[in-house]
């Protein structure tokens, strides 16, 4: 799975997720429904870690899931690397707010 992820300004929300499953690799609409199915409910479960570090640092965030793999995935897999796509994201804006604590300290 790819993520891209890009700050923005002017959402309601901390986070705002898209999920892409290309007609290139599943054929089937079926297929691609069913893959943007389960992503959808693996962010759904997992999230929390990451909309609480954006919700805390006070940043909005634009997020989409690329499927990439060829083969239909399990729930198991998915469940999988959404955990550690978003766990990478956690860590990845963390740092704002490091700083912003740092900032009002001073």
């Amino acid at each position: 799975m790819n993520v891209f992820h890009m700050a923005v300004e002017g959402q309601p929300l901390p986070l705002a997720a898209l999920m892409a499953a290309p007609k290139r690799r599943l054929r089937h609409a079926t297929e691609r429904n069913r893959v943007k199915r389960l992503m959808r409910e693996a962010y759904r479960l997992n999230r929390h870690a990451l909309r609480d570090v954006c919700a805390e640092a006070g940043v909005q965030v634009a997020l989409a899931f690329v499927h990439i793999g060829k083969a239909d995935p399990d729930h198991r897999a998915v469940t999988e690397s959404m955990r550690n796509a978003l766990a990478r994201l956690a860590e990845l804006y963390q740092p704002a707010i490091d700083k912003k604590r740092n900032d009002g300290i001073e």
